[in-house]
């Protein structure tokens, strides 16, 4: 059914923000040579 699908979307979009969220944290470091104005 369309619903099932619509769900598996959601997760996946849910588990790629994921692993944004936590590549970015694997690299915060790099942030502070980033200016803070923008």
């Amino acid at each position: 059914t369309p619903q099932v699908l619509r769900k598996s979307t959601d997760e996946y979009i849910f588990d790629l923000n994921t692993q944004i969220l936590e590549l970015g944290e694997e690299h915060s470091s790099y942030g502070t040579y980033l200016p803070t104005s923008a």
